[in-house]
């Protein structure tokens, strides 16, 4: 769970686990992550969420507010130092003074607040109650607008430490007829906004509200969403890779047709990264229509494929550019910040920076700095790495380092792994670890990418698919 959070987004993705670390889970969250989430923040005061760039305001305000958000979750915000806090006050009074709409609005009051500081009365008097006049006969896509409109502007009031005014009785009826459809998210949004009109625990509504996630609470006491099981492109991806490795084919007119469906669909935002992905996908589905912006564009974009990495944005890299290969595109070796490899985050960080460059036929470009004797450790002492994930991509990376083949290593790798090997109904797929049973694409990609790097010598795969040396 974790490594697929800091995958999908090394900032916002940790913000995700905030609340996992408010209900006791330590361990979702660590000093690491503070001083990695640290690492983000620019000259002039903002932060930098490296999958949507700084190019513009919103990116800057909504990176802010997750960073902060994370710092002080993580009890790291009292420790940044007064000069960086004051810049960053500064920088967001100046975006105060500037913003057109209440989404930034409240990101940025809440911002302030994080920090200690006030909120500007005038931005507060700025904006008004989104009204609820007429709202069950909008369509769809405006009403989740106006909710979305709604709770930020009960962020913004609450973070002023003002009191919001908000028609109880229309959100109450819309919890009431709406609590099994809407998404988590919705839902959550829409509790808070009852919460701030003064609706109390025994509120029946909220009643339904327990009702639902209880119905969804898995044996270890996580609650599962079954939209996320409808299939996404990063899932589709990974099946891909996966159907090929095992001697399949790729080629799905059904999911070809599908994709170009979502592409036409209000729901794909069409940021590079969603187009990078839907395009790899389309490319190996067998998929004939060209991409909104051409797949070399989008390679070459410093805010789809990060230009430089880091021990931040190295997983992040890594997905980008191998989905660039896949979608027929060609990537720039990237500039690189050298870090400390002794750590477990640092060496996954290295692994995935040596798999992508390898993936991209780059493996020359790799920092010397980089070698198979700073990633020995972790081979030798698998434990030490956090999932089954890390433990295949640092092995991995070992290998293409030029690190001699070993045949006691591939037996110790083998039972190593053989605990985490299938879940029900799906016998060849590879377990999180970590304490997590949950089998994932991901993970079994990284564990079959080494069986190949091996010659099938873990004995991993489903059927025999000629491994080559390269993989």
């Amino acid at each position: 769970m974790r490594g697929d959070a800091v995958a999908a987004s090394p900032l916002w993705g940790r913000t995700w686990l905030i609340p996992l670390r408010a209900a006791g889970a330590e361990g979702a969250l660590v000093e690491s992550d503070a001083a990695a989430v640290a690492e983000l923040r620019r000259d002039g005061g903002w932060y930098v969420d490296p999958m949507l760039g700084d190019g513009t305001a919103a990116a800057r305000i909504g990176g802010t507010w997750a960073a902060l958000e994370l710092l002080a979750a993580t009890d790291a915000l009292d420790a940044l130092p007064q000069p960086q806090t004051t810049t960053t006050a500064e920088w967001l009074r100046e975006q105060a003074e500037a913003v057109q709409n209440i989404d930034a609005a409240a990101a940025v009051a809440r911002s302030l607040q994080l920090i200690g500081m006030p909120v500007p009365d005038r931005l507060v008097k700025r904006f008004s109650a989104p009204s609820m006049d007429g709202f069950p006969a909008l369509k769809t896509d405006a009403r989740n607008a106006r909710l979305e409109e709604t709770y930020s502007y009960v962020l913004l009031r609450r973070s002023a430490g003002q009191p919001a005014r908000v028609d109880r009785t229309a959100w109450t009826r819309v919890l009431e007829n709406s609590v099994g459809n809407l998404d988590y998210e919705q839902l959550h949004s829409v509790v808070a906004i009852l919460r701030s009109s003064g609706a109390g625990a025994a509120s029946s509504a909220f009643e339904k509200v327990r009702q639902r996630l209880e119905t969804n609470r898995l044996g270890n006491g996580t609650i599962r969403d079954p939209d996320a099981y409808l299939g996404s492109l990063d899932a589709s991806l990974y099946v891909q890779r996966l159907q090929l490795m095992a001697g399949g084919s790729a080629i799905d007119s059904e999911l070809a047709e599908a994709l170009e469906g979502v592409a036409d669909s209000d729901y794909f935002s069409g940021t590079g990264p969603e187009q990078l992905i839907w395009s790899a996908v389309y490319k190996s589905a067998g998929g004939k229509r060209p991409s909104r912006r051409p797949v070399r564009t989008l390679c070459q974009d410093g805010q789809t494929v990060p230009r430089s990495v880091t021990v931040a944005n190295a997983a992040v890299w890594q997905r980008m550019a191998h989905a660039c290969t896949q979608a027929g595109g060609t990537v720039r070796a990237p500039r690189v910040s050298q870090w400390d490899v002794e750590t477990p985050e640092g060496a996954v960080a290295a692994a995935e920076l040596v798999v992508g460059l390898s993936e991209a036929r780059l493996e020359h470009k790799v920092p010397a700095w980089i070698t198979p004797e700073g990633l020995a450790a972790y081979v030798a002492r698998p434990n030490r790495l956090p999932s089954v994930y890390d433990l295949a991509l640092v092995v991995r990376a070992h290998s293409i380092l030029g690190a001699a083949p070993d045949k006691a290593i591939e037996g110790v790798l083998a039972d190593g792994l053989a605990p985490y090997r299938g879940c029900p109904e799906l016998p060849d797929l590879y377990q999180v670890g970590a304490g997590n049973s949950r089998c994932d694409l991901r993970t079994t990609w990284a564990v079959w990418s080494l069986d190949r790097r091996f010659g099938g010598g873990l004995d991993v795969l489903p059927a025999r698919t000629g491994a080559g040396a390269h993989s």
